[in-house]
């Protein structure tokens, strides 16, 4: 049947997922292939996206040998965003949710196909798979296609290599402006210009500024110095605390979020937050609005990546909020640990249209790293104007 297989049986059904697949047992659950440091749905796509590649290689090379896992992993992975397609818009749920079964039919037959060496119906089933996988990725918004930064199974961040360097000792005054600039330094790829960067979330770099009692947080995007790798960008404190920065990049060599933490108040300590401020507050009131942070599935615990719901309402009035997107999203949403070693940044999206008297709601994933005090700030851009809500989180072990 086919081309000859240049493989004997032995050395294909040697593999761990291979016997699952011809014998007709349960396929293995999403965890195991998806691994531990799969949070997002951009964590899967990026592997989606891995594994497609390993494919077109094996293809090319008339070498089907890894083929059966391959495929086991893409089916694993879109399942996987799947399950996260409560945060997905109708028309790409439906997508997802067609491609999950066809790559799960495909993973089923091509076991065989890759024993008997049949490379012809190989390539034709993965034409198939490729077409469902680019209806995925036309439809996709560019928010959902960036991994997360890697965590460890232990839960901590693997620390970047990437270094910082202050090129201006501002020091910020309360209600004063001040600029700073500075250099990022790659072992690997030299000083990060903006050629060896990629576009995230619409910049090539985000700064995340907080002080030191998590109260004040504030989002910037530099812009080139006048000298070569230099960056600066410009932000005005809103108390006396202290202030930290974490540097969000993308390069093109790794397509892996880096951070990069820095002091922009140099006190010599670590910053440390009191106990009286690690209390938990999932409501927030802020001017004309009121909002609620809600996990509608399950409380978020240790390593652990759940919904997050933050259900907006503006007292007296049933008239839903206008809210202005950016970048496919209706909110920024940034995340900082107690020990201030964690953070993280991603967007919300507006969840479905509701009925006359319902609240606005937008979600996002939550995926708790360590057990601790969280806080989680949401900028909202509505009705013309830019709100800050901000919320405090407790993660356990267990629920």
């Amino acid at each position: 049947m086919g081309h000859p297989s240049p493989f004997s049986r032995a050395a294909l059904t040697s593999l761990s997922l291979l016997p699952l697949l011809l014998q007709g047992a349960p396929a293995p659950s999403i965890d195991p292939l998806c691994g531990p440091n799969m949070l997002t749905i951009g964590d899967a796509w990026a592997a989606i996206e891995s594994e497609s590649k390993m494919i077109a290689g094996q293809l090319a090379q008339s070498n089907p040998t890894e083929w059966p896992q391959k495929i086991a992993a893409i089916a694993a992975h879109t399942r996987f965003i799947q399950k996260k397609a409560a945060l997905l818009d109708p028309k790409l749920r439906k997508t997802v949710e067609a491609a999950a079964e066809i790559i799960a039919l495909q993973k089923d037959s091509t076991g065989q196909l890759a024993l008997d060496g049949d490379l012809s119906a190989l390539a034709t089933a993965w034409q198939d798979i490729q077409a469902h996988l680019q209806r995925i990725r036309s439809q996709l918004p560019e928010t959902f296609k960036t991994p997360s930064s890697p965590t460890l199974a232990t839960g901590v961040r693997a620390p970047s290599k990437i270094q910082v360097r202050m090129l201006s000792d501002a020091t910020p005054a309360v209600g004063k402006n001040a600029e700073y600039r500075f250099k990022l330094q790659s072992p690997s790829l030299g000083r990060l210009v903006p050629e060896a960067l990629r576009t995230s979330h619409g910049s090539l770099l985000h700064v995340l500024i907080v002080n030191e009692d998590l109260s004040d947080y504030q989002h910037r995007h530099p812009v080139s110095g006048a000298a070569p790798g230099e960056w600066k960008f410009q932000f005005t404190p809103k108390t006396t605390a202290p202030y930290r920065a974490w540097i969000q990049t993308v390069t093109r060599a790794s397509e892996t979020t880096e951070w990069i933490p820095t002091n922009l108040t140099q006190t010599g300590k670590e910053f440390i937050l009191e106990e009286s401020q690690k209390q938990e507050a999932l409501g927030c009131g802020l001017r004309d609005l009121s909002a609620a942070l809600e996990f509608p599935e399950e409380r978020p615990v240790l390593g652990r990546t759940v919904r997050a719901r933050i259900a907006i309402r503006r007292p007296g009035s049933n008239a839903p909020l206008s809210f202005e997107s950016e970048d496919e999203a209706s909110a920024g949403i940034a995340v900082f640990s107690e020990d201030f070693k964690y953070a993280s940044h991603t967007h919300a999206t507006l969840a479905a249209s509701r009925a006359a008297g319902e609240r606005d709601c937008i979600e996002f994933e939550f995926a708790p790293p360590t057990e601790g005090f969280y806080r989680v700030f949401a900028e909202v851009r509505a009705s013309g104007e830019e709100r800050l809500l901000k919320f405090g989180v407790v993660v356990k072990q267990n629920p």
